[in-house]
């Protein structure tokens, strides 16, 4: 199902991006995203569009969970990492239901092997500790080292389950398109388009959308009764988003001014 070049280049994409998403900021914001990832997958198995489209859905399914708290998530990450490339070569005409049918369970099971990552790179911490008040210096940066990259989060959450999956998973997932039913199949297809939905939901509840629910009539109206594109919507949101934020910024200015005046004042008149 895949040759050799492809298993090297998705584990070492999958090690490198989900590592340095850990501690490279400009690696995390751009790489830390679903969408992103699925390019890259995509890009590896010859098939960008079925990369994005999946990578796609699946940023929208994660966009309401954060792991506040050193709280465990369903890893959509390590989901896209195998569903992509199973999902590409399989060949199937549709390849986003059987995205869901294998990354959903893989993002499910994330909870439980980061779980397993933090217990596993705490023996590491601790050991870093105690260099640090002996001031062994060479050996911390030892430790981080291994238990960042070699037990991390990064390698135990993604990287372990991509290389079985990649090396031993096709016996599985041909046995899923064997024998899927076409009920499935549709029902699928239908949570595909629930479940990005369910994820903005989530996303909301953390937003002041009361305060703001005028533009979200607005982003509505733009898309259902005219007709506009996700990107042209979201020029008018920065238009909009610039505008407000030169007001307050003016706003906060003749504030400061104001009170500097009256200060001043003050002084003179004592």
């Amino acid at each position: 199902m895949f040759n050799p070049i492809q298993i090297i280049l998705l584990i070492l994409a999958c090690h490198i991006i989900g590592t340095l998403g850990q501690n490279v900021q400009l690696v995390a914001k751009f790489g830390g995203q679903q969408v992103f990832r699925g390019l890259i997958a995509g890009a590896i198995m010859g098939d960008v569009k079925t990369g994005l489209l999946i990578g796609g859905t699946f940023q929208l399914m994660a966009m309401g969970l954060a792991a506040y708290g050193g709280a465990s998530i369903p890893n959509f990450n390590t989901a896209l990492w195998i569903s992509v490339p199973f999902a590409i070569a399989s060949g199937t005409d549709a390849p986003l239901e059987l995205a869901m049918a294998v990354g959903v369970p893989v993002a499910t099971l994330g909870i439980q092997l980061d779980v397993i990552a933090k217990t596993v790179n705490s023996y590491w911490y601790h050991r870093a500790e105690k260099h640090v008040e002996k001031r062994e210096y060479k050996k911390l940066y030892r430790d981080i080292l291994i238990g960042e990259y070699g037990f991390g989060r990064a390698a135990l959450g993604q990287t372990l389950p991509v290389i079985i999956f990649l090396l031993f998973g096709e016996p599985i997932v041909q046995l899923i398109i064997n024998y899927m039913p076409a009920w499935l199949t549709t029902a699928l297809g239908t949570v595909s388009g629930v479940l990005p939905a369910l994820g903005m939901a989530l996303l909301m509840l953390y937003m002041p959308v009361k305060e703001n629910f005028h533009y979200l009539i607005l982003g509505f109206v733009l898309y259902v009764f005219f007709g506009q594109s996700i990107l042209a919507i979201t020029l008018v949101g920065a238009v909009i988003a610039v505008v407000l934020f030169k007001r307050m910024e003016k706003e906060s200015k003749a504030q400061a001014n104001a009170y500097l005046n009256v200060d001043a004042g003050g002084i003179g008149d004592e």
